[in-house]
């Protein structure tokens, strides 16, 4: 029954995605949070609205970028922050549902994939202008709260 439920509300999401059509990018859903970067959905768009430098998308980055293998599997950098630092720990924990459940398709269908010894047809594979840094804005709030914490109780 749970599973059920599981698979519905994954369908509702990438409902593609639960077929083996889908783009990994499609399965993103806009972010609804109180940051400069709700709703955008590509790092062309961040650059464009000024939240991004374009020194972030240097050759070098587009090198390590394009000689990686997540991209291959359809996973985005973010999905690769594993939850042993506290930081990311508690940033993963803040992520709205959808865009947790989206993290988690994208991280099964990947194990699966590799599993398997299989990559993404290449129009599948998640580009650079794509990735998204979602766990950004989290990270970041994180960080936030840990410094003005360290700052009240230094003030003690």
């Amino acid at each position: 029954m749970a599973a059920n439920k599981l698979m519905s509300a994954v369908a509702k999401l990438a409902p593609r995605a639960v077929q083996g059509g889908a783009k990994p990018t499609s399965m993103i859903p806009n972010m609804k949070i109180g940051t400069p970067w709700a709703g955008l959905k590509t790092r062309g768009e961040l650059v464009e609205a000024g939240l991004m430098d374009e020194s972030e998308l240097s050759e070098q980055h587009k090198n390590v970028f394009n000689f990686s293998y997540f991209p291959e599997v359809g996973l985005m950098w973010d999905d690769l922050a594993y939850g042993r630092d506290p930081t990311v720990r508690e940033a993963l924990r803040r992520l709205p549902p959808d865009v947790h459940a989206a993290r988690m398709v994208r991280i099964s269908r990947a194990l699966l994939l590799s599993a398997q010894r299989k990559v993404l047809p290449e129009e599948e594979w998640t580009t650079l202008e794509s990735d998204i840094p979602y766990m950004a804005p989290y990270i970041e709030q994180v960080k936030r709260e840990k410094e003005e914490m360290k700052e009240w109780k230094s003030k003690d």
